[in-house]
């Protein structure tokens, strides 16, 4: 099914509609491991249409309706308007292709190895890396200063998806802000979540640096200059024909889910813990770093100031 526009919701006689009801801005009061999202499915049901993301959309809020939308036989993938102005910096790719558009099963077929059980392991090495510099921060601010939470998961996953995935440290931790890079990037997508009041100028600078940044990236990779088993050495292998599996300018690291992991890590805490960020902060309790050893195995899941695992 090919389409190439942006999707509208379906008109569904007698969904409800919370279109124009505001969230509360903070926690529920008395249900500290409740987003103000979830008073939503509990007031209108399982489907309802909301504009809480900035757009009309309806939303499917059981396992029951979810399983029956991820059957491809009767239901295709849509991108919806906000992801489709991301198009100008990515391009046709893993998250905003139209249905019909190459672009996805390209970035699908390079990416299931490198997001495969033995491809996980691999980033592992990374992983820690850039966690132990989180821990580091956070055990130096005991008793001396409060810690920026929602920040520093922001520069853990930008310098996650970095080094595991493209072999590039930001050191993010050393800056009082984002990183150039990073900077960059955010100012990318500030412009694109702008829409008309976008600045043009602003946007083409910062883009062109991140292209920059990752035609350098590729060059590297190509001369051997980075010894990383990470996911940008796997997108450059060749197909079975020797011949590139994706062209330099299908490869970009916007694609890797920066955002969505940066929202995840975010969401996660929010639902195992109160989400009082301010709390979080002056309360890291001393010792609350690594093992001299590492982190440890995966049964060792001990929660860090509002964070888990």
């Amino acid at each position: 099914m090919e389409s190439f526009s942006p999707a509208v919701p379906p008109e569904i006689p007698g969904v409800p509609s919370a279109v124009g009801v505001e969230l509360p801005p903070g926690p529920v009061p008395g249900r500290p491991y409740s987003l103000p999202l979830d008073l939503l499915t509990e007031q209108y049901g399982p489907l309802f249409y909301a504009d809480f993301g900035g757009s009309r959309r309806l939303y499917a809020c059981s396992l029951p309706l979810v399983d029956e939308l991820c059957d491809e036989t009767r239901f295709s993938k849509a991108l919806t308007d906000r992801l489709a102005r991301f198009r100008p910096v990515v391009g046709n790719g893993l998250f905003t292709a139209y249905p019909g558009e190459g672009g996805w099963q390209e970035a699908h077929d390079v990416l299931i190895p490198g997001f495969s059980f033995s491809g996980l392991r691999s980033y592992h090495p990374a992983m820690l890396d850039i966690n132990r510099q989180l821990i580091e921060q956070w055990d130096a601010a005991v008793d001396t200063r409060a810690v920026d939470v929602a920040g520093d998961l922001a520069k853990l996953a930008m310098d996650t998806v970095g080094l595991a995935g493209f072999g590039a440290r930001f050191d993010s931790y050393q800056h009082d802000g984002l990183a150039d890079i990073p900077a960059s990037f955010a100012a990318t997508l500030d412009q694109v979540l702008r829409g008309a009041n976008a600045d043009q100028a602003v946007f083409e600078t910062e883009r062109g640096k991140l292209f920059s940044f990752i035609t350098d990236l590729i060059a590297q990779h190509r001369a051997g200059e980075v010894d990383l088993d990470d996911l940008l050495a796997l997108m450059l292998q060749p197909g079975p024909d020797g011949a590139p599996v994706l062209d330099d300018d299908s490869i970009c690291p916007v694609r890797s889910g920066r955002r969505p992991c940066a929202g995840v890590r975010r969401d996660r805490q929010a639902h195992l813990h109160p989400p009082d960020h301010r709390r979080d902060a002056a309360t890291i309790p001393a010792g609350a770093g690594i093992r001299p050893n590492g982190l440890g195995g995966h049964g060792d899941r001990r929660p860090v100031s509002g964070t888990a695992g």
